[in-house]
């Protein structure tokens, strides 16, 4: 390597090779999309169900339906995966050779978010668009809830939903930096996705806290028509983007100030 120029394209690109030579990068972005499709169609079936009958209230729109898998266990497959590409390295000790490669350190922490961050929306936008596409095919379309890419709010919705996985993604890749523990950074994920929910359910006094939350911020970016008391799709970018922005602030601080 001597004599070579170590630039941020060089190390994105190893980083990008690095992610995809790992098989629990496809199996758990198999499981992730295959999550996604089975119960955004399941969903889009029982809603199906429901406006067949007279009065039904199906309770979701017809991009909501589809993208129930969001918000069920899919995201854990690509939270898990975030985590472990950071905490894999430490608990190998590679983590020492792609230091001494790259001094500077940041340039590896934000080329493993821009790969994986990137992986992940592509992945995820194409898996919107497809279970989108079956649940209107399948069960929805001749519906009220029938609807088309080329429907107002469609697209925005599928590629809110595609940037709500990637910045789950992305927030994970930082705890993983953060904590250094394939344990702690999963921990930490699923406290933040499942335990805070509750927590504020139950303690806060003004509920309206809990739209500010990643799971319900993200879940405005992914609905034609939010519920009462949601965030607008605009604000609940802003919102979801300030959770990894915050965690990789922190693990960046730490990365330059501490031995690896």
């Amino acid at each position: 390597m001597t004599g070579t120029r170590i630039t941020f394209r060089r190390v994105v690109r190893a980083e990008w090779t690095k992610l995809w030579s790992l098989r629990s990068t496809w199996v758990s972005f198999a499981v992730f999309a295959g999550l996604i499709v089975f119960f955004g169609l399941v969903q889009s079936r029982l809603t199906a169900g429901h406006l067949s009958k007279p009065g039904g209230d199906p309770g979701h729109d017809a991009v909501s339906a589809a993208m129930n898998g969001y918000s069920g266990l899919a995201p854990f497959a690509v939270g898990v995966l975030g985590v472990l590409v950071v905490s894999g390295e430490y608990a190998t000790g590679t983590i020492r050779a792609t230091l001494s490669a790259v001094p500077r350190r940041l340039p590896v922490l934000w080329a493993k978010v821009v790969v994986f961050g990137a992986a992940v929306f592509g992945l995820s936008l194409a898996t919107a668009v497809a279970v989108f596409l079956g649940s209107q095919w399948f069960f929805l379309s001749g519906t009220r809830l029938s609807a088309s890419l080329a429907t107002p709010g469609v697209v925005r919705s599928l590629v809110g939903a595609a940037l709500d996985a990637s910045l789950l993604g992305v927030l994970s890749v930082g705890l993983g930096a953060l904590v250094r523990s394939t344990a702690g950074g999963i921990t930490a994920m699923v406290g933040l996705l499942l335990l805070l929910p509750g927590l504020v359910h139950f303690l806060a006094r003004d509920s309206s806290i809990a739209a500010y939350l990643p799971a319900n911020a993200g879940q405005s970016l992914m609905s034609l028509t939010g519920p009462a008391g949601a965030l607008g799709p605009w604000t609940g970018l802003a919102v979801l983007c300030c959770y990894p922005a915050a965690v990789l602030g922190a693990a960046a601080f730490l990365l330059v100030r501490r031995d690896v």
